[in-house]
């Protein structure tokens, strides 16, 4: 008896970034592993796809990795995805132009462009209930090292699903650090700290694997 499974379509998922950065490679892992998965990278003037690759009717969940970018590399495909359908993933970042970024409908605005970053650890939601972590990724969670966000006051919508909250030292904010939104049919999620190549190492040294790492993302 011979068994064949049919995929009928891959899910394509794009990175776009304005230049390399060690969170690409972490989420990059993450994403070859499934193999209904397809990652293309976008980076401008190094790694860049064609412009019918990079459509936003082909792609099905776009992953900016500070984008859009404080030296403008980004801002036009920044823009044509943000008036797409297609499901968006912000990272922000030391590079992300944050006053550009507060002035769009993007899920996330800080009332001044912040000029400081802050160290924050991660804490998780246990009230998020669009999918559930395993205890054992709950409990790895606690221990990742900090990553650096941007030091402001921000205006979120108010269906913001936080999947994560800022923690700093043992208090726990009510601050979203990782948190989803979803509106007119559009999921986004937005990470606002870099640094998450720092989490998959250290779970690596850990336990000689980043099983919660994956699982988160």
């Amino acid at each position: 008896s011979v068994f064949v499974e049919v995929v009928e379509g891959k899910k394509k998922i794009l990175m776009v970034a304005g230049s390399p950065h060690p969170d690409i490679k972490a989420l990059r892992e993450v994403v070859s592993k499934n193999p209904n998965y397809e990652f293309l990278l976008h980076i401008p003037g190094m790694e860049e796809q064609s412009s019918d690759a990079i459509n936003p009717e082909k792609i099905d969940l776009v992953i900016f990795h500070q984008v859009p970018d404080v030296r403008g590399k980004t801002r036009i495909i920044f823009e044509q995805f943000l008036r797409s359908k297609t499901s968006i993933f912000l990272i922000v970042g030391s590079q992300t132009d944050l006053a550009f970024l507060s002035k769009q409908n993007a899920s996330v605005m800080f009332e001044s462009t912040p000029r400081e970053y802050d160290e924050v650890l991660a804490a998780t939601n246990p009230a998020f209930s669009q999918f559930s972590l395993t205890a054992e990724t709950n409990e790895i969670i606690q221990d990742y090292p900090p990553v650096s966000v941007p030091f402001g006051k921000m205006k979120l919508p108010g269906n913001v699903m936080p999947i994560l909250y800022q923690r700093i030292g043992s208090l726990t904010t009510q601050i979203p650090l990782l948190y989803l939104n979803i509106h007119d049919d559009r999921k986004t999620s937005v990470m606002l700290g870099e640094g998450l190549w720092r989490w998959k190492l250290n779970e690596f040294e850990r336990f000689e694997n980043s099983s919660a790492f994956d699982e988160v993302f």
